[in-house]
């Protein structure tokens, strides 16, 4: 979807990165799957089913250096230096999966319960930060919410409490914190 328009060139920023194409940043998948949910509108299924594939297949990486973590668009699929895991959560796709059992989006949404090491890969956080311990940096945003969802997802599908734990061992870090 694009999603901002230039009022000065009175046309959609498909050529400006960052400002084209949304993947999953704004959660498209998510508001696409509540609207067919909401209304049973086949034609609402049909994309959000367009959507879910796109976003689970072609904006994910598969294997390599980038394994686990999607890419946000730019102008292209690939111009995009952001690769993270909001982009590839299990969250996104999850709603597809529990109405149709699809096995590879089953199998999509394993290959990510573990996301978290993607990040000790490529820092999220690289461009602004130096990473100086053996940590990385997780936002609580994007970060931490697609890392829930990939352990929510898969608890919910195994019933595996090793995922519910990381959940709960998070928010008890979260809420130790000072602001918390």
């Amino acid at each position: 979807f694009m999603h901002s328009y230039d009022q000065y060139r009175h046309q959609w920023r498909y050529d400006l990165g960052g400002f084209a194409w949304a993947n999953n940043e704004l959660a498209p998948n998510m508001w696409l799957w509540q609207s067919f949910l909401r209304t049973g509108d086949a034609r609402a299924f049909r994309l959000a089913e367009a959507m879910t594939w796109h976003s689970a297949e072609v904006d994910r990486h598969h294997f390599g250096a980038y394994s686990q973590l999607g890419s946000r668009h730019n102008v292209v699929h690939w111009g995009c230096g952001c690769k993270e895991v909001r982009i590839s959560m299990a969250g996104l796709h999850r709603y597809y999966y529990f109405l149709t059992g699809d096995e590879r989006i089953g199998e999509l949404l394993s290959e990510v319960r573990d996301a978290e090491h993607a990040l000790d890969r490529l820092d999220p956080m690289r461009e602004f930060y130096e990473r100086t311990t053996e940590r990385t940096h997780i936002r609580i945003g994007p970060d931490w919410s697609a890392l829930v969802s990939n352990w929510f997802s898969e608890w919910e599908r195994t019933g595996d409490a090793q995922w519910k734990d990381r959940i709960l061992k998070g928010i008890s870090q979260l809420e130790a914190m000072p602001h918390g």
